[in-house]
């Protein structure tokens, strides 16, 4: 998979799709831009990751039958929450989303 970048600069997210229990799944590490505050550069930086992210996530989901997707990683919600319901917003196809 290429890498995700923003104007040629790579955003720290991974995915790797993996077998479990007879499914496909996919599993993504983020680390989104970290400090600064609600409305600040670093949150506006934030949120323009994610929404390259989303664009990955989407793409990758389209391209195969996956059963779901796990996410970890830091999403440094220092700023505004935007990034995480960005992240899950439309993703909870089953009602089963879990967040920790």
């Amino acid at each position: 998979m290429n890498p995700i970048t923003i104007d040629d600069e790579p955003i720290r997210a991974a995915f790797l799709p993996f077998m479990w229990q007879e499914q496909l799944w996919l599993a993504g590490s983020i680390h989104l831009q970290c400090c600064g505050g609600i409305g600040g550069p670093q949150d506006d930086t934030r949120i323009a990751q994610t929404a390259a992210i989303n664009g990955e996530i989407d793409r990758i989901m389209a391209s195969d039958n996956f059963a779901g997707l796990i996410m970890g990683g830091d999403l440094n919600l220092v700023g505004s929450e935007t990034p995480l319901q960005m992240l899950i917003e439309g993703r909870d196809r089953n009602g089963d989303l879990i967040l920790g």
